[in-house]
């Protein structure tokens, strides 16, 4: 998509009341998610489960993850509540989305595909996001002089 024509779009949008813009970038607003609906059913792939050094700090790791594309993977947003952070990526083609899911002390990476999409390409896409996850909190835990990484693969 053009850059021009995006920026039409996003002003159109935030116009109309469907998305708000705020520092971290636009999100969806409730008038626009009580008209969400799900074209096709979702399956949701538990992929790996990683627990994280209480060193570690969530909120520059976090900051550090949103907005980055890699692999096939292009970033499509964020949410948290008061338990967890779910950062969300998804494929070119939007059959397939990855999530992590982030707590005081673990990580979680899981696939939610089309039922028409292929599992094996969710698996490979959850693994680049893992990959990618692990770089930037071995980044993290080298600065502050620990190295300890435990994963769980489901």
């Amino acid at each position: 998509m053009h850059q021009e024509t995006l920026a039409r779009s996003l002003a159109r949008l935030q116009r109309d009341g469907f998305i708000e813009k705020s520092a971290e970038g636009y999100r969806v607003s409730s008038k626009a998610g009580l008209m969400r609906t799900d074209a096709q059913p979702s399956v949701v792939m538990p992929v790996i489960r990683s627990y994280l050094p209480f060193s570690i700090d969530l909120q520059n790791f976090i900051n550090e993850l949103r907005g980055t594309w890699f692999g096939k993977l292009r970033w499509l947003g964020h949410s948290s509540n008061a338990s967890e952070n779910v950062l969300t990526w998804i494929t070119d083609d939007g059959s397939i989305q990855v999530e992590l899911k982030i707590t005081n002390a673990s990580i979680a990476v899981q696939a939610r595909v089309r039922e028409s999409a292929d599992a094996r390409e969710a698996t490979i896409a959850a693994h680049e996001l893992y990959a990618h996850v692990s770089e930037t909190y071995t980044k993290q835990l080298k600065k502050s002089g620990v190295l300890l990484i435990s994963a769980q693969v489901s």
